[in-house]
């Protein structure tokens, strides 16, 4: 993804302890699936 498209955002919120997104909604399951996908494609 260019780096273009997120120029417009100025700032950015991490749940980092689920309190945003029920937990029942797996987003850190989510994240370390495209985390993982990005750091192989990276090495």
């Amino acid at each position: 993804m260019p780096k273009h498209s997120f120029s417009h955002v100025c700032e950015w919120v991490f749940d980092l302890d689920n309190t945003l997104y029920h937990p029942s909604a797996r987003l850190f399951d989510q994240i370390e699936v495209k985390m993982t996908a990005y750091v192989m494609d990276a090495l």
